[in-house]
């Protein structure tokens, strides 16, 4: 077995990255309730054109290169402008980006930046924590299509060989951590955006089927975004696999009562509601606190809380 082939102990991801965090944008609040971020999650941003994905997946990268000291940050921006680059290279200027424009690059070119996952997946395997942020999986998985042979097996709706989706999956599947205890074995974080509502059957192939793979989402919406709030995620049609693993029984309680309360108003007016409250209270902590009435254990630190917001004040 090689290095690039070995990966930490599979477990439930459980060391929580707040998404909310002094600092941060303070807009990408309402995310930490749609589904909380840790390390070794396989996560989607799930978006109709144009509403923010590569803006929501920047705010991730930033939380986890706050949270995460050391971290290895990779950034794969699949057939976009260069100036996407560049912005992503001034946000985030410890990330190591890497990015291929359809003006000077082929299909070939962009699946070559594939070899990130190999890479990365030999450093979680010798203990470092990394994280892979992919825009997009969709640009990819076109990429797939065009350097496949057709004639080699299945190939399935919008042109896409089942070859292709095989090599996908099987490079979104890669995130792992170790055991609550093991965090010296290293993590894989890998983050992706995703396109949804295109009309694209090739989308929907690469939507459909690694919606299974990941185990948290962050799902956008159109009739948020033109209602004009941001960032303007379902809260939810998002979530998070396992969450008590992650902020413990309690926290995951308070915070699925503040989204049926959220939900009770719909979508759109639920995000407005939440804002509002986030306005009065500040902090989705005292947000909690006053619409839920489940005062938080003293032993837990708000997730907000600028003297507890690291990964093990939250562990």
């Amino acid at each position: 077995m090689t290095d690039s082939d070995a990966q930490p102990t599979v477990a439930f991801p459980h060391r929580h990255v707040p998404i909310a965090r002094p600092g941060g944008p303070r807009q990408a609040i309402p995310l930490e309730l749609a589904a909380v971020l840790a390390l070794g999650q396989r996560g989607l941003v799930v978006a109709p054109q144009r509403t923010g994905a590569t803006t929501v997946l920047r705010w991730l990268g930033g939380a986890l290169v706050d949270a995460v000291p050391g971290l290895e940050l990779h950034v794969v921006l699949v057939d976009q402008p260069v100036e996407e680059v560049a912005e992503w290279r001034e946000e985030l200027p410890t990330a190591q980006v890497t990015g291929t424009s359809s003006d000077v690059a082929g299909p070939e070119e962009h699946v070559a930046l594939a070899r990130v996952f190999d890479d990365a997946a030999a450093q979680a395997a010798a203990g470092a924590d990394v994280a892979v942020l992919v825009d997009s999986l969709g640009a990819l998985a076109r990429a797939l299509a065009a350097t496949h042979d057709h004639a080699d097996g299945r190939v399935l709706d919008g042109g896409l060989p089942q070859t292709a989706l095989r090599e996908l999956r099987e490079w979104f599947g890669r995130a792992r951590t170790g055991e609550p205890g093991e965090e010296a074995a290293g993590s894989l974080t890998i983050l992706a955006t995703v396109l949804a509502d295109t009309q694209s059957q090739l989308d929907e192939v690469v939507l459909h089927e690694l919606v299974g793979t990941g185990n948290v989402e962050w799902r956008l919406d159109r009739e948020v975004h033109e209602a004009g709030l941001f960032p303007p995620v379902d809260i939810l049609a998002s979530g998070a696999r396992r969450t008590e693993l992650i902020i413990g029984e309690q926290e995951a309680d308070r915070r699925a009562a503040l989204r049926a309360h959220v939900d009770s108003h719909g979508t759109v007016a639920g995000l407005g509601t939440l804002i509002t409250l986030l306005d009065e209270h500040l902090t989705l902590d005292g947000v909690l606190d006053a619409v839920t009435g489940i005062v938080r254990r003293p032993d837990k630190p708000a997730v907000d809380d600028p003297d507890a917001w690291t990964i093990d004040d939250l562990l």
